[in-house]
């Protein structure tokens, strides 16, 4: 569900739990990181 993949995105990509996390902090993180697509890369990740 999209619950669970929001929740393993901030697990794994901010390393706290959701929360911990306002949605605005979140969408400023992914917007500085390049969008989703780049998190998600393996070539030139966010991560």
């Amino acid at each position: 569900t999209a619950r669970r993949f929001a929740s393993l995105f901030v697990n794994i990509n901010v390393t706290s739990e959701p929360h911990e996390v306002s949605a605005l902090w979140f969408l400023w993180y992914v917007k500085q990181c390049g969008g989703t697509t780049r998190i998600f890369s393996v070539t030139n990740g966010g991560q």
